[in-house]
């Protein structure tokens, strides 16, 4: 029995050292991140609606990266400033079509879903998590629970 006591202390230490480097990692990184994103803490990590919010904060900022680069490619394309390959011309046909690009499909959308609607909603969706980052910002992890019983009596 001292022995599992023992064993369940060093896992104990290890996801400690664990979350340790992890906050150290996430410090250290100077990327577009959120203030509430880069103090993780312990309890922060195991908390997971901080977990679920910072993932969805990512992928979301991440998305919005890819999109700005695919309209700026474009664009440069359009004006002779870049050569097409064959992604983009896909993707300049898509756009001409309305067609929602492929490489934009990250969540699940209505099939007959356009372009336009697509922007829109994804919109949407970028200014909701900008909502959430701030008020985490100011309030600290501990507004995130009082963000998301927000959003659901919406």
């Amino acid at each position: 029995m001292m022995g599992k006591l023992l064993k369940m202390q060093m896992l104990e230490d290890e996801d400690d050292l664990a979350y340790e480097t992890e906050k150290k990692r996430s410090t250290s990184t100077t990327d577009a991140q959120p203030a509430w994103m880069r103090t993780r803490t312990v309890e922060n990590i195991k908390d997971p609606l901080f977990r679920f919010f910072e993932r969805e904060v990512k992928m979301g900022s991440r998305m919005l990266q890819d999109v700005r680069q695919d309209l700026t490619d474009v664009v440069h394309v359009c004006e002779g400033k870049k050569k097409q390959t064959n992604d983009l011309r896909t993707l300049i046909n898509d756009l001409v079509k309305g067609i929602l690009p492929r490489s934009w499909c990250r969540y699940t959308v209505p099939a007959a879903m356009t372009v336009i609607q697509w922007v829109s909603d994804f919109s949407e969706r970028i200014q909701q998590l900008q909502q959430i980052s701030q008020g985490a910002a100011t309030g600290g992890a501990k507004e995130l629970k009082v963000s998301e019983r927000t959003q659901h009596t919406r």
